[in-house]
């Protein structure tokens, strides 16, 4: 049920302030729940709470694509451990 209401509200919501507001009635709930699973959920949306608002609020945009970037450079450099400059293609 409480996953639902957080569904819900972030469909409808169409104020970033609103939707800050609506996040924490919704961790208060959860915090009288006593559902473990679900308090564990609350502290990750909590603690990554202005990313959330960021895609909501922003053109859907995430830094997903800088990450994969970052990602594919830092695997090119460990794979590449003990190479000599002279042999890379820069």
């Amino acid at each position: 049920m409480l996953l639902l209401i957080l569904s819900n509200f972030t469909k409808l919501c169409k104020h970033e302030l609103i939707l800050e507001a609506g996040l924490l009635k919704w961790y208060e709930n959860v915090e009288e729940s006593n559902i473990e699973e679900l308090m564990n959920f609350s502290y990750t949306v909590e603690r990554n709470q202005n990313y959330i608002c960021n895609y909501f609020f922003h053109n859907g945009s995430t830094n997903a694509k800088a990450e994969n970037k970052n990602g594919k450079i830092k695997k090119f450099i460990s794979s590449n451990q003990g190479t000599r400059d002279r042999f890379l293609p820069f």
